[in-house]
């Protein structure tokens, strides 16, 4: 375990390169971690951001610089930020850029087609139906269309024609939504397409390589509510139609395709949330719609849906997810990361201490293939690989 005194209230805010001296790739089946010996790891601080946030969005742009938009700190959920700062990982800085029309958080962003980002739904005490686009040419925000209702916790994806699918989440009342609705572009509108075949929220939505959309889990309620079942939307007809059920009902789970075009489905949760977090995993067959087990995490782990991510190399880095165990320990503090692909390897990371959503700590790993030169495997601290981060291999799944 990694332990350092310099992480204070304020310097909880910086980003850290790691870089991996000497490679090692884990397999997700819990076969141990590999000797401290085995690695090399350096720490360089770079960063920081200009605001601690949780539950706010980082976006790829297409120049590779990343956008961070709303969130809230330290307990003030019903106080949404409405600042904005983008980080540039070629100079390892932040800088502030315009603000929000309204502060939100638990809210979508979306990359359009031609680089702009759209931003919908989320919290500011009230439930969200207002969305606007971020324009990184100009730096600004801008209101557009509003969405159909409010929604919070709800999924958005880009489809192929450049139009955006955004599905379930939950309205004012916390009232759980079947409902879906596509944003076009062209015209700055939402509009109503067919509705889920239940109630999701904390689902997943995935982009198959065919152009339709593969959903999975959720729960459709607050008590004995998850799902097992799973849908697939069709983007000519705007319809969903059930598919297979997946071998485990969970939800606050992640899903990524990979580049064989199956879906690895990891972790999750059942009813008892915390209590009942999943070290399981599982494959979805676009061929024959149907769901099977795999190798299982090395560590029990839900709320990971943005934790888990597509490397250079054709494998799956699963790096954090509440429940994942230890990462970086500081005055007795946890943080936990969820992590987002850059360019060449490069994997940010953000989180919040303890399961509780307070002080962000962005962090940036990076790792080289000696043929590639590219990131493939990723250990950030001594035990990362056994407590905290594992790698997925479609070739032994």
């Amino acid at each position: 375990m990694f332990s350092t005194t310099s992480f204070t209230r304020k310097s909880t805010l910086t980003i850290l390169l790691v870089s991996i001296a000497r490679l090692v790739v884990v397999a997700c089946v819990g076969q141990g971690d590999p000797s401290a010996s085995a690695r090399e790891e350096t720490l360089t601080v770079t960063g920081p951001m200009h605001t601690a946030r949780a539950a706010h969005t980082a976006t790829l742009l297409l120049d590779g610089q990343v956008l961070i938009t709303g969130g809230f700190a330290e307990d003030h959920e019903d106080r949404a930020f409405a600042s904005a700062e983008r980080y540039d990982p070629a100079q390892g800085v932040f800088t502030k850029t315009g603000s929000l029309t309204t502060g939100r958080q638990s809210h979508t962003a979306t990359l359009l087609l031609d680089g702009r980002v759209l931003i919908a739904g989320g919290y500011d005490g009230a439930y969200l139906a207002s969305a606007e686009l971020y324009d990184p040419s100009t730096g600004t925000f801008s209101p557009t269309g509003s969405m159909t209702v409010g929604r919070i916790a709800h999924r958005a994806t880009r489809l192929v024609d450049g139009r955006v699918l955004l599905s379930g989440g939950a309205d004012t009342g916390r009232t759980m939504l079947a409902s879906a609705e596509i944003y076009d572009p062209k015209t700055g509108r939402f509009t109503p397409t067919g509705d889920l075949t239940t109630a999701r929220i904390s689902h997943t939505q995935t982009l198959l390589t065919d152009g339709a959309v593969l959903i999975t889990g959720g729960a459709a309620g607050r008590r004995r509510s998850v799902s097992a079942g799973a849908e697939i939307f069709d983007p000519i007809t705007g319809t969903f139609r059930p598919t297979g059920n997946m071998t485990t009902a969970r939800y606050k789970h992640a899903a990524v395709l990979m580049e064989d075009e199956r879906v690895l489905i990891v972790g999750g949760s059942d009813d008892s949330g915390w209590r009942g977090r999943y070290d399981s995993a599982e494959i979805f067959e676009p061929s024959t719609g149907a769901f099977t087990a795999t190798g299982r995490l090395n560590a029990s782990r839900f709320k990971l849906r943005t934790a888990v991510t597509l490397l250079t190399d054709g494998k799956v880095l699963v790096a954090g997810g509440g429940g994942c165990g230890r990462a970086i320990r500081s005055r007795n503090r946890t943080f936990y990361y969820d992590c987002r692909t850059l360019r060449h390897g490069v994997v940010l990371f953000d989180g919040y201490p303890d399961g509780r959503r307070k002080r962000l700590d962005h962090r940036r790993l990076r790792s080289k293939d000696p043929e590639h030169g590219q990131g493939v495997a990723l250990s950030a601290v001594k035990g990362f690989a056994k407590s905290f981060g594992c790698i997925f291999n479609q070739d032994k799944s």
